[in-house]
C-alpha cells in the first residue's frame, strides 16, 4: 500500500537521486548522453531544494514499503481558467 505525503527539505537528496535514476533510465537513448551527465544528483538537489524552500510548488511523494516510489510536482496556476488552483508539472515514477 502506498503512503503519500508532502515533501520537506529533509527529502531533497532522496528526490534528487530518484529523479536522476529515473531520467538516466527513461531517457538514455532519447537525449544526448552529455545532457544526462550534466544532470547530476547535486544539480538536481539544488533545484529541488530551491523549489521546496520557495514554497511555489507542492511536491507530493509516494512511498511503497518505506521506499520512495513516485514524485509529483504541482504549481499554482498562472491563468484564470476554471479548475483546481494547482496544476501538475512533473510526475516521475
Amino acid at each position: 500500500m502506498h503512503e503519500f505525503r508532502i515533501a520537506t527539505v529533509d527529502d531533497i537528496d532522496d528526490i534528487a537521486l530518484f529523479q536522476t535514476d529515473a531520467w538516466n533510465s527513461a531517457y538514455r537513448d532519447l537525449v544526448p548522453a552529455e545532457y544526462l551527465k550534466r544532470m547530476t544528483v547535486e544539480t538536481r538537489a539544488e533545484r529541488w531544494g530551491n523549489r521546496i524552500r520557495a514554497g511555489e510548488r507542492r511536491i507530493i511523494l509516494a512511498f511503497d514499503g518505506g521506499r520512495l516510489d513516485a514524485v509529483a510536482s504541482t504549481e499554482f496556476r498562472s491563468d484564470e481558467l476554471p479548475g483546481p488552483p494547482l496544476e501538475p508539472t512533473r510526475v516521475c515514477h
